[in-house]
């Protein structure tokens, strides 16, 4: 299988599709950036009331980190879409995976919220996600501990 062929099956990221991807060198690490584009032809539901938006507003680029793909921390770069709510206004696109404002997608908070409920927060900050270059500081991870803390004593 061709690597374009695997990286594309890659599953989690629902309404975007892979449209290039490239393999880099930051210090030490070896990082994967995959650079994916909206799928026109799902359409678009606004973050504060859930209800289809008839168009979108506008876009940015933005990067957001994934798990890690074997030996090589990811890097997503997507068009995070604003739409054209008629109920709210511009709002941020509803997506699955990706909470509004976030920085590390749901599968990666999810992952470090596991590794909180077995290990130290400075094991998980410092060691465990340090060869892919993750730290309590960066990627907003801190308030993601912080908040998986709080869930698994019941803490809302």
């Amino acid at each position: 299988m061709a690597p374009e062929e695997c990286i594309s099956d890659l599953r989690g990221r629902e309404g975007y599709e892979l449209c290039g991807w490239r393999q880099e060198r930051r210090g030490e690490s070896s990082w994967c950036v995959l650079r994916l584009r909206r799928d026109r032809n799902r359409p678009a539901y606004c973050s504060g009331c859930w209800r289809e938006a008839p168009a979108l507003h506008d876009s940015e680029w933005l990067t957001v980190r994934d798990l890690p793909m074997f030996e090589h921390a990811v890097d997503l770069k997507i068009p995070r879409v604003r739409v054209a709510c008629p109920h709210c206004g511009p709002k941020l696109e509803l997506l699955g995976w990706l909470d509004p404002y976030a920085r590390v997608t749901r599968r990666l908070a999810e992952s470090v919220s596991r590794l909180c409920a077995v290990m130290s927060i400075r094991h998980v900050a410092g060691g465990a996600l340090a060869r892919h270059e993750i730290r309590s500081h960066e990627d907003g991870l801190r308030p993601l501990i912080r908040s998986s803390m709080n869930a698994a004593a019941g803490v809302p």
